[in-house]
């Protein structure tokens, strides 16, 4: 018989989910639907030079010294679900442009409306 109350059994299962994304080797960033930042792993924030935490609430595309060049790009990667890798210039919390690739997924939750994008940084 399993005695563990689902919702302690949810929240654990939230902060492994969590952790897994933290501690990534990959810089990753998950932002919500509307484009805002949730989460910056450490690798993320290392290479954009950001201490624990800096970036979350700040529009993705503030981290993008150029950014993508067709309008409506979120839209876009909201729409067909992932983009695969293309180059971009992040934006370093100093102001240095940093060379990547982007790609980026987004989760879908009930009713198949986007929940989360994560999305990926390769530095070159």
């Amino acid at each position: 018989m399993n005695n563990v109350d689902p919702t302690v059994a949810g929240v654990a299962a939230a902060a492994e989910g969590i952790l897994l994304v933290e501690n990534a080797p990959l810089p990753l960033i998950v932002a919500s639907p509307d484009g805002r930042i949730s989460l910056a792993n450490r690798a993320m924030r290392d290479l954009l030079g950001y201490e624990t935490a800096a970036p979350i609430g700040q529009p993705i595309v503030d981290l993008l010294a150029e950014g993508p060049e067709a309008e409506g790009w979120w839209d876009d990667l909201l729409a067909a679900g992932a983009t695969h890798e293309y180059p971009v210039q992040l934006r370093r919390r100093d102001g240095q442009a940093v060379p990547a690739g982007f790609s980026a997924l987004v989760v879908t939750g009930e009713g198949g409306a986007a929940a989360w994008v994560v999305a990926r940084a390769t530095p070159v």
